[in-house]
């Protein structure tokens, strides 16, 4: 639920569409919860939320990882 009030729509897949970059997470936002959030649309392959070295807290964004386009799409149909 917290991930869902802190992403932006601002999605995007790369060229093979099944990886997705996700913008404007809270520093709060936990790893199991992201990979959480994002398997409601589809099997997660990776996902990592990218931190700061200093503080272990979340830069911002993300990346998820579908095994197949078709999730990656769903994703982008919703935000």
């Amino acid at each position: 639920q917290r991930v869902r009030k802190m992403l932006q729509a601002d999605s995007t897949p790369n060229t093979d569409g099944r990886k997705c970059i996700i913008l404007g997470l809270g520093w709060n936002v936990r790893d199991e919860e992201f990979r959480e959030y994002f398997a409601r649309f589809g099997t997660v392959e990776e996902s990592i939320i990218i931190k700061d070295s200093m503080t272990g807290k979340s830069r911002g964004f993300g990346f998820v990882t579908f095994t197949a386009p078709e999730a990656a799409q769903a994703l982008l149909n919703e935000h």
